[in-house]
């Protein structure tokens, strides 16, 4: 191969390193939110808020059927 055609082409297996470097970018930036506490927190109060919406719900359809 030569000189020049090697440099546009890079050296065998960069490519496949560069994905791999890439990969592990993205995996990192993936884990920091999950792993901060306050995201954590603001996930269970939304979840939290939504069973009781779900909860009301359930009531008043109960309610509406005569059966509560």
């Amino acid at each position: 191969m030569s000189a020049a055609r090697a440099r546009r082409h890079g050296a065998p297996g960069q490519g496949e390193a560069d994905r791999c470097a890439g990969r592990a970018d993205t995996a990192e930036h993936y884990e920091q939110p999950r792993k901060n506490p306050g995201v954590t927190l603001r996930r269970l109060e939304r979840l939290q808020a939504d069973r009781r919406g779900v909860e009301r719900q359930q009531a008043r359809t109960v309610d509406d059927a005569g059966g509560g």
